[in-house]
Parts: C-alpha cells; structure tokens; sequence
C-alpha cells in the first residue's frame, strides 16, 4: 500500500500528494521499529489479529471518504496512516519472523523462500493491476474489497494461527505436528546420521 500511497493521496484531491507520502512512509518505519519490542511483550498472534483487524477498520475508512465524494479531505491522509501504522506493527513484520518458526527444519529453506516468493508475487500483483482495478470496482469497491481481505485475515488469526511466543521450535512442532510425529521425524534424522556415519566408516 505505501508503494501506491502517493498516487492514492493525489486521488483523494490532496495538496503536497507526494509529501503526504513521505509522512506515510515515515510512520512504518516508526511502527516497525515499535513492532520489534512489541513481538516478545504482546506476542504474535496478538499483534496480528490487533494488525489485521485495524487494517480492516482504516482501509474501509478510506473506502467511505470516496463513497461520500472524496469529503473531507483529511480523512484520506488519517486512514492511510492508519493502515500503514497498523500494518507495520505486525502484517508487515511478524510473517518474517513467524514463517521462521512454524516450518520444520526439514522443509524450512524451501518452505521460506516459497513463501517469500508468494508475498513479493502478490505485492508486484497488486501494485501493476491497482489502476485496472479501480477502473473496474471504483475506489470505493477496491477498498471495500480490501478491508474485506484484512477481515478474513483477522479470523484467521483467532481461527487458525498459534501462539509462538516464547516457545521453543521444538515445542512448536509438538503443538502443530503432535508429540508422537515430532519425536519419529527426530528419530529418523538420528537413524540417517548413525546410517551415514557407519557408510563412511565402512568406506
């Protein structure tokens, strides 16, 4: 959304777009920062679901500065901040982070780079196809359907996605994979070292 903020506010019938812009980026960057002592205090999936569900609210709220005729004109720059201050406090940040925790150490390079692939993939998406889109939807309907996303999101935090705070990833993989399957997955690692030992012994 930063990357489209500019010509949003421009849009949105703002004076100075450009240096509205700049402010947007500048509170991220003050986010992020506040996301970095947060995580290990409210913990992931609190930050998240806190995240998604102000992202929801903020993005909305600029869906309805369009629907009422671009009127008035600070509410365009408020729910902007808005959403990039809720984003970066763990939209932005805690997937980083996160997707290093839950995958296994089997899968996780792989697993990492698919999922940094995934999330640059839909960025590039978003930003080459936003105008389109607004010709299509008009900018009330993109932000709706925006907000609608960051709603589905919300519940799949409090749905789906586990604590990890705190938490060895040991103790993680118990609690996604269970016990019984964590401790075989350890024990077949530990059969293919003493295998692959003895091979070179023998050799």
């Amino acid at each position: 959304m930063c990357l489209v903020s500019g010509s949003i506010l421009q849009t949105a019938g703002l004076d100075n777009a450009n240096e509205a812009g700049a402010y947007v980026m500048a509170t991220q960057v003050v986010f992020t920062a506040v996301a970095c002592v947060m995580m290990d205090k409210a913990g992931r999936r609190t930050l998240m679901a806190v995240s998604s569900s102000g992202m929801a609210v903020c993005i909305s709220a600029l869906g309805i500065f369009f629907a009422m005729g671009k009127k008035p004109s600070w509410l365009a720059l408020l729910s902007l901040m808005g959403y990039v201050t809720f984003f970066a406090l763990a939209m932005g940040p805690v997937p980083w982070l996160y997707m290093a925790e839950i995958f296994p150490d089997s899968v996780r390079g792989p697993a990492c780079s698919l999922a940094t692939l995934v999330n640059w993939a839909g960025g590039f998406v978003v930003t080459y196809f936003f105008a389109s889109i607004i010709s299509v939807l008009t900018a009330t309907g993109v932000f709706f359907l925006f907000g609608a996303f960051c709603l589905a999101c919300f519940v799949f935090v409090l749905g789906v996605m586990p604590e990890t705070k705190g938490k060895s990833l040991q103790q993680i993989e118990q609690e996604l994979l269970g016990e019984t399957v964590v401790s075989a997955l350890h024990n077949d690692d530990a059969n293919d070292g003493r295998d692959d030992e003895e091979a070179s012994l023998q050799g």
